[in-house]
């Protein structure tokens, strides 16, 4: 890029038009480094949206310009609510982004409701009960994911075991939850409403209530068979820890 004679730290500005400038940036060796675009924030007055171009890039600054006006004329006239074009960019991510690398993503900030880190063996049950649901939805993008793509897996088989489709069910509907939120610098939720309507299923009855109690004569057998300095301990045991004993 050839240098110009512009003094080090000076900054050229073309002509101002009726709506919005495009402004040529020099560094401090007095060549071109950038094209920033700034026009009237239509929303919060006072304010400038600007966006910075390549050197080479002064024709399509000007297009993204125009473009920009047009947005703004349409929100003037309230045929069509304008948008901040950080949160444009953000909404068309959104649009793109496959599931899978949000729930990556949302895995890796994951905290606990004191703002702690998760490590070890949480962590671990975090990525298990991901892990579960993440075959059914891993091809789809985001914003595509409906109730119905998550009824199919709701109803369908679950290997793993009640425990763990319980916990994967409250972990899928975290996962959207957190795409309904906004993020914490105020960028806008990526999602309008949260796709997981179906309840979370109720705590599997314990194997254990299906155990019969020990009876008298198991008791004895069990106690006749431990060392002499423990076998009071079976039955000490027994009555303290609320074993019921049939006939």
């Amino acid at each position: 890029m050839p240098k110009t004679n512009i003094p080090v730290g000076k900054v050229m500005s073309k002509p101002r038009s009726q709506w919005g400038t495009v402004i040529p940036r020099y560094d401090d060796s007095g060549s071109l480094s950038a094209w920033q675009v700034r026009y009237p924030n239509p929303v919060d007055h006072g304010k400038k949206v600007q966006k910075q171009f390549k050197p080479h890039q002064e024709h399509e600054a000007h297009v993204w310009l125009e473009n920009e006006h047009h947005l703004v004329d349409l929100h003037t006239k309230g045929i069509q609510t304008w948008v901040h074009p950080r949160d444009r960019m953000r909404r068309e991510r959104a649009n793109q982004m496959m599931f899978k690398e949000y729930v990556e993503q949302w895995a890796v900030e994951y905290t606990l409701p004191n703002g702690e880190r998760i490590a070890g063996g949480t962590r671990r049950n975090l990525y298990l009960d991901i892990a579960h649901f993440m075959p059914a939805f891993e091809g789809l993008r985001l914003t595509e994911i409906k109730p119905r793509h998550i009824k199919n897996w709701y109803d369908g088989p679950h290997p793993e075991g009640q425990w763990s489709f319980r916990r994967a069910c409250m972990r899928l509907k975290a996962v959207f939850r957190s795409a309904t939120t906004m993020s914490m610098d105020g960028s806008p939720p990526l999602l309008k409403d949260n796709p997981f309507i179906f309840p979370i299923p109720p705590e599997p009855d314990s194997v254990r209530e299906d155990i019969p109690p020990v009876t008298p004569k198991q008791l004895r057998v069990l106690a006749e068979n431990m060392p002499d300095y423990t076998r009071l301990t079976v039955f000490l045991s027994t009555l303290a820890g609320g074993c019921v004993l049939s006939n």
